[in-house]
């Protein structure tokens, strides 16, 4: 390459000079000038050695360089296609996507045309234009040797006809026989020869059997979805001979049930109830009366709530058919709700979507249902009237399956905290939740309490600091829950409390002077009750028992004393401090919870059943009569006709603890 260039430079510069002597070097004698025809265009030196013009005098002194030219150039864009070449002729490279060439693989024998009409390769430009033809027929021998198999037609020269039979003559066939055939076939089996043998007799007298290619047997007219006779035939030089075959009748393959009962009720009695078919080989089918066919219902077992499998078989054979029959679960013959909203406030919506109830079905299992499994009947009763209702609930699966049950609409709610200590408020607020339920009210209820003895003096104290040494216990879903280590402030706020009560520690419940902070505590609870309208009560306590009637004694509390270990001494204080500090300073209504214990013991009960300890209320009718006395004093209902009473309260005209209770 870098010849080249320099033969570039030197042919240049000759032209140059050879230009400049044409013009300067003219023979002024008006001839024509000559001009050098043969200049070099490396040294423009004249490359005619045999000239001797002027213009031709210098000669070209460069060595014959030969000329590199491009041997692969592209045919599209004219670039160079060899990448690796650096002459100049090839600088300029095939920029060209590559491009696999394209073959016309439906090239026309006759006129070389593609015969493609939807290519469009240049390749197959050129289209095929001779006319179709139907392509010749193949040949097939039709003188086949049925000794060696060659042709025994010499003049055709057909490619099938090139092996030439090479076979001596053979003497006339007088008959063939036939032996060994399979004859018999099932229906729908295929035809086949079996073991045939077929021999040849010739006029020779001599005999032979054949091979298999050389006779031809004829089975056209076997059919195998037909029972019948069908004949055979074969052939063989000129000869022929039958024999006859059959297709027996279709086997029977299965049994098909229809309409059969499926489903059975608890204790229903086993049935059939369907049709039995015969199914045949070749589809088709017969109906079988009830003597030709057994049904094996050994399994099944009516008071088992199961899936059981019928057998059915067909006498005479070994085909069975089989089905599935369901023993459905036990009718529901009753129901017993567990769960439902006895109570709406007037102007709710009455919603009856929590109902749970137990079912009982006829072979005693239970099940538990929902809301969805019935359909109520309300009664008007819709949240908008104040009343009671008695709802019906019916089993969608057994409408003639019923429950009814009661729901109160009404307007009475009662919210509210018990404030005291562990000895009283257990005593006064456990029974009280059963009691409003029974006057109808829609009720929540909570205490809080110290575990020990607590004063008015130390709950406006615990108040002030913020101590968290309260339990707080409050009900719900018929049960009292409980958390520990709260403060006063926490059960005050807890909800939006329609009444709150106070009490005095037992021992100090009749000494007056011990109520000083009590205008303290309702004041701080005021200020944190969320209810701008919530009532203070007091609970009266009660006086102590006589010590001597308990087997347990208390150690701790010797608040007795006080009261000269009088019950009617301690009664007589407590009603007097109640009265001066209580209703008189604070204008604050009292529960006389004091006043219902102390007229009981005046009764035929004895001290022992309604105080533990001569001090703590029994938990039958000690609270009883306490919830009595509260929820008639902050309600003002009626509780002479109450029913509720605790489960070990006696309501017999004997023993009328329950009317003691009430009228104490």
């Amino acid at each position: 390459m870098k010849k080249f260039k320099f033969l570039t430079v030197i042919l240049s510069l000759m032209t140059l000079s050879g230009s400049f002597a044409a013009c300067s070097f003219g023979t002024g004698s008006g001839s024509e000038e000559h001009t050098c025809e043969s200049q070099c265009e490396v040294c423009s030196g004249c490359t005619d050695a045999e000239c001797e013009e002027e213009a031709c005098k210098t000669k070209c002194s460069c060595e014959e360089v030969e000329e590199h030219t491009c041997e692969s150039e592209c045919d599209e864009c004219g670039g160079c296609t060899n990448d690796a070449c650096e002459e100049e002729a090839c600088e300029n490279k095939c920029d060209c996507e590559e491009a696999e060439e394209h073959t016309c693989e439906s090239e026309c024998e006759e006129c070389g045309g593609c015969k493609n009409d939807a290519c469009e390769e240049e390749a197959c430009e050129t289209k095929c234009d001779c006319e179709a033809e139907e392509p010749a027929p193949e040949h097939t021998c039709e003188s086949i040797c049925v000794d060696c198999g060659g042709c025994t037609n010499a003049e055709c020269e057909e490619e099938e006809c090139e092996a030439k039979c090479d076979c001596e003559e053979k003497p006339a066939v007088l008959e063939i026989t036939l032996s060994g055939a399979k004859t018999e076939f099932g229906w729908g089996e295929d035809f086949s020869v079996g073991e045939l043998t077929v021999s040849a007799l010739y006029e020779d007298e001599t005999e032979e059997d054949l091979d298999e290619y050389e006779y031809t047997v004829d089975a056209s007219a076997f059919d195998n979805t037909q029972a019948g006779t069908y004949t055979i035939k074969v052939s063989y030089g000129g000869k022929e001979a039958t024999y006859d075959v059959t297709v027996a009748e279709p086997q029977l393959v299965s049994l098909s049930l229809n309409g059969y009962k499926s489903e059975f009720e608890y204790n229903e009695e086993f049935s059939f109830g369907g049709t039995v078919e015969a199914v045949y080989e070749d589809e088709s089918t017969t109906p079988l009366t009830e003597e030709e066919y057994t049904i094996d219902s050994t399994a099944f077992n009516s008071s088992v709530e199961e899936e059981y499998s019928i057998i059915v078989s067909m006498v005479g054979t070994e085909i069975t058919a089989s089905y599935t029959v369901t023993v459905l679960p036990s009718k529901i013959v009753s129901i017993s709700l567990t769960s439902y909203t006895s109570k709406y406030l007037l102007g709710t919506s009455v919603d009856f979507s929590n109902v749970t109830a137990t079912a009982t079905r006829e072979s005693g299992e239970t099940v538990e249902l929902t809301a969805d499994d019935f359909t109520f009947e309300a009664n008007g009763c819709d949240g908008t009237t104040v009343g009671t209702y008695e709802i019906t609930a019916s089993y969608k699966g057994d409408a003639s399956v019923s429950t009814t049950f009661t729901v109160r609409v009404t307007d009475k709610v009662m919210r509210m905290l018990v404030i005291g200590d562990g000895i009283s408020s257990e005593g006064l607020a456990k029974e009280v939740p059963y009691v409003l339920d029974e006057l109808g009210y829609i009720y929540e209820i909570a205490r809080v309490h110290t575990l020990s003895a607590c004063s008015i003096d130390t709950h406006y104290q615990n108040a002030t600091n913020d101590t968290k040494t309260y339990y707080f216990k409050y009900f719900e879903n018929g049960e009292w829950t409980s958390e520990n280590r709260k403060t006063l402030e926490y059960a005050i706020t807890y909800s939006n409390w329609d009444v709150i009560t106070f009490q005095q520690e037992m021992g100090a419940s009749g000494l007056a002077d011990s109520y000083a902070n009590l205008g303290n505590l309702t004041s701080y609870v005021e200020e944190k009750a969320t209810n701008d309208n919530v009532k203070f009560f007091f609970n009266m306590g009660w006086a102590y028992g006589d010590p001597t009637k308990f087997a347990e004694k208390w150690s701790d509390d010797t608040g007795y004393s006080n009261y000269n270990n009088d019950q009617m001494t301690m009664y007589n204080a407590i009603v007097s401090a109640a009265q001066s500090e209580v209703e008189t300073k604070l204008n604050m209504s009292v529960i006389p919870v004091g006043t219902a214990i102390q007229n009981a013991r005046t009764s035929f009960l004895k001290e022992e059943v309604i105080t533990n300890n001569a001090r703590n209320l029994t938990n039958s009718k000690g609270y009883y009569m306490a919830a009595l006395t509260v929820v008639a004093t902050v309600t003002g209902e009626d509780i002479s006709n109450v029913e509720y009473m605790p489960a070990n309260v006696a309501n017999t005209t004997a023993k009328p603890e329950k009317a003691i209770c009430i009228e104490s």
